[in-house]
Parts: structure tokens; sequence; C-alpha cells
């Protein structure tokens, strides 16, 4: 049965990171922002597909992203990591480090974020947005 389980969820992660209406939805964005309470993988996965280099130029798109990316790593910065991790072939984690760097207001704790991201068990991906976020430390 967990093996049943596993491979679900490992087919579920390859079709919505695979998914051509993922880049830049604004639907995936509001869907992350109703769990923000309770986030799942799926919802992680839901909020990582969706940064593409094709979103440039969408502006309400860009912000909407850049503070649902924010506040998923403010609350659940340990189940982000771990997704961005598991991942990393399926996103574009050069675009989502460069959010990170960037935030789109002041309303974020970033010294706090990098607090609690400190505190999770290290790793590549770990260290990378510990400096992107140190970037954006100093911009603030």
């Amino acid at each position: 049965m967990k093996a049943v389980s596993v491979v679900l969820l490992m087919l579920f992660a390859k079709v919505c990171f695979a998914q051509e209406d993922c880049a830049c939805s604004v639907k995936n964005l509001a869907i992350v922002q109703n769990h923000l309470d309770s986030l799942t993988k799926e919802d992680v996965q839901l909020l990582l597909c969706t940064f593409d280099e094709s979103c440039a130029n969408k502006v309400e798109f860009a912000q909407f992203s850049n503070e649902m990316l924010l506040e998923v790593l403010q609350r659940r910065s340990d189940l982000l990591i771990a997704e961005i991790s598991q991942n990393k072939e399926n996103i574009n984690l050069a675009i989502i480090l460069s959010e990170f760097e960037s935030p789109i207001h002041d309303g974020f704790d970033v010294k706090g974020i990098i607090n609690s991201v400190l505190a999770l068990d290290d790793n590549e991906v770990k260290e990378q947005i510990l400096k992107a976020l140190a970037e954006a430390a100093r911009k603030l």
C-alpha cells in the first residue's frame, strides 16, 4: 500500500510540473493562498511550477507569485525547501532564487525567515536560499 502511495505521489508530481498551463498560473497561486494555514506538498508543487521565464512581463502574476513564495517560505520553510530539493530538475530554481532576493514589499521579516531557514538541516538548496535572502536583507 505504501509503495502504491509513493508511486502515485511521484506521478502526481511529474504531472503537476509537466502541466503546460502551470507556468504563470494565477489560479494556482490562489489555491496556495487559500491553503496557507494547511499547506501540503501538492500546494507547494503548484506554487513552484508557476515560475517560468514567460512570466517576466506579467505584472499581476509577478507580484502575487513573489508574495506567495515568501509567505510559504515564512510559514513552511521546511516543506518548501524539501520540495525544491526533491524537484530541482522540474522547476526553474534560478527564477525562484531571484524572487527570494527581491521581495515585492518590505512586509516580510526577512531576518526572521533567515533564522527559521538556518534551523533546518543543511543541504545545497538551503544554502542557496540563505544566500538569496541575505541579498534581500541587504537591499531592505
